[in-house]
């Protein structure tokens, strides 16, 4: 009979160690779930103002007769973006292909 109960303690104690490692492994992925999300949430926002952007370089291209200037400030306001999300890419080792 003790030695019963021991193996019945002893198997609690063995599932009551895996039931915490199931936990703390939960939590882990919950937390890269987040962080893509965020990323996620990040790379819309971007693409967004990148698009607006484009938007107002095709409306200056689309004006009869733009001027060199106005076809050059548009440039540099998609070149800017573009730069911005390349230096952003290069600060986050998460968005950095492996």
């Amino acid at each position: 009979m003790n030695g019963l109960l021991k193996n019945l303690i002893s198997s609690f104690l063995s599932e009551n160690e895996q039931i915490k490692e199931i936990k703390e492994n939960q939590a882990s992925l919950q937390k890269q779930i987040d962080h893509i999300m965020s990323s996620l949430t990040n790379l819309q926002d971007a693409v967004t103002r990148l698009a607006s952007i484009t938007d107002e370089a095709v409306k200056v291209l689309n004006t009869p007769h733009p001027t060199e200037e106005a076809i050059q400030a548009a440039a540099d306001l998609i070149n800017a973006q573009a730069d911005r999300l390349q230096a952003a890419s290069d600060n986050d080792p998460d968005t950095i292909a492996k």
